[in-house]
């Protein structure tokens, strides 16, 4: 898998989808795992990301779980703009910028 992300086609395609230029941008990979029980930390994603992308391996997931990505409408965290599933299959692409 990362071999194919790593590949020139798979930049292109992301800055295809994107319209931003990763000529000169480094790739980092970051792997996590949360095992019940465990929440993440509210968080803004740093500033010198271009984008980020969130790849989830979970083959079933029950929404009562709770675990779903949240996207906050602002830094309340009651203003909830969508609430994404970790389920197999799932990506989701984040552009970061100065209100996220």
């Amino acid at each position: 898998m990362i071999v194919e992300l790593r590949s020139p086609i798979y930049r292109s395609a992301l800055e295809e989808l994107t319209k931003l230029s990763l000529e000169n941008h480094f790739l980092q990979f970051n792997f996590s795992r949360y095992n019940s029980g465990e929440r993440g930390a509210i968080h803004t994603d740093p500033p010198f990301a271009s984008l980020v992308q969130i790849f989830y391996f979970n083959e079933e997931w029950n929404r009562e779980w709770g675990g779903c990505l949240r996207i906050l409408k602002d830094e309340n965290p009651q203003s909830v703009f969508q609430d994404i599933l970790p389920l197999l299959g799932s990506s989701i692409i984040i552009l970061p910028s100065e209100n996220s």
